[in-house]
């Protein structure tokens, strides 16, 4: 079974990129946007997601990624999150709740996939 990455893992995982290649995830063509607080469990992270054809670089998502450790969020009903390196980050948008979980990272063609893999 893979396991959730952590944040400072996904850090680590893209800093080994192309800092000017896009970033997309394995599914649906969608791209990375924000991290939040996960509605799943409100101490974890989400990397939220868009089909915006204009994708993030590997760089500009380092920048929003590395702005969140230490960060304090506030969870979906309420109470306050620091993050660090060793928060698992899953996906999905503010507000919403799956089992889609961040599981690595690859390159592609050019092209920085985020895997994933749902329960």
């Amino acid at each position: 079974m893979d396991e959730t990455i952590t944040l400072g893992k996904l850090i680590e995982e893209l800093e080994r990129q192309y800092p000017e290649a896009p970033v997309t995830f394995d599914f649906c063509n969608l791209t990375p946007t924000t991290v939040d607080s996960w509605r799943g469990q409100y101490y974890k992270l989400a990397l939220g997601f868009t089909d915006s054809s204009a994708c993030p670089t590997v760089a500009e998502l380092l920048v929003n990624l590395r702005e969140a450790i230490g960060k304090t969020f506030t969870g979906w009903k309420g109470g306050q999150y620091v993050m660090d390196a060793d928060t698992e980050v899953w996906v999905d948008n503010p507000g919403r709740f799956s089992t889609t979980r961040i599981v690595g990272v690859e390159e592609i063609s050019g092209t920085v996939t985020i895997k994933t893999k749902g329960e």
